[in-house]
This record gives C-alpha cells, sequence and structure tokens, in this order.
C-alpha cells in the first residue's frame, strides 16, 4: 500500500508518533510519501526535508511532494504515486487543493479547523 501523510499540521505535530507509524509500514513493505500544500521551492524543500531528517524520516520515505495548491492526490498521481490511505489535518485539500479549501471556506468557515 501507498500511504500519502501530510507535513503541516500532521506531522509537524506528532513527528514522533508518526516517524515510528513510518518505520513500521516500511518494514511491513508499504511505501510512504510526505506531501504538503506549500509552494514548491528551495526554502521550504529545505524546511521540509530538515524538520524530517530530526526525526529519521528519510529513512522510511520514499517522495517528498510539494503541491503549490493544487490538489494533492492529482500532484501525487502526476509522480507515479496511487496512494491508498491518505493522513491529513486539512482532507479537503486531498481532492480540491486550495480552490476547494478556499470555496468551504468562504461557504462554511467552521468547516476548516483553525
Amino acid at each position: 500500500m501507498i500511504f500519502g501523510i501530510d507535513f503541516d499540521g500532521t506531522i509537524t505535530k506528532r513527528p514522533n508518533i508518526l516517524s515510528h507509524l513510518c518505520e513500521e509500514l516500511f518494514y511491513n513493505g508499504d511505501k510512504i510519501i510526505v506531501i504538503s500544500n506549500r509552494n514548491e521551492n528551495y526554502t521550504n524543500r529545505q524546511i521540509v526535508e530538515d524538520f524530517l531528517a530530526n526525526y529519521d524520516y528519510e529513512k522510511y520515505v520514499s517522495a517528498v511532494l510539494l503541491t503549490s495548491g493544487i490538489p494533492k492526490r492529482e500532484y501525487a498521481r502526476k509522480h507515479n504515486f496511487e496512494v491508498d490511505i491518505w493522513i491529513d489535518d486539512n482532507p479537503v485539500l486531498v481532492d480540491f487543493g486550495m480552490q476547494g479549501y478556499d470555496d468551504l471556506h468562504k461557504r462554511d468557515p467552521s468547516a476548516i479547523k483553525g
């Protein structure tokens, strides 16, 4: 299976626990990608990769993808990852990206966590 794990608000909130989860998944034969809505640029990539390195994620993670607001599922597919299970604190970003997030927030601000 392929697991897509969000960075901001997910890994950053529970880095040790999710690192242990990634280790277990990896040794079970699963593939893990870290995927973030952040813009793809040198600074963001360094921030994410340095954070992950502090918790040994690089041993278990197949890819780090920065979507620049594109829906995560679509972006993962463009990079040949068909994610089976998503772990994300804002699941609307998986299928709708920032446009979906913004639209939902306009309709119902309480639907989006703060």
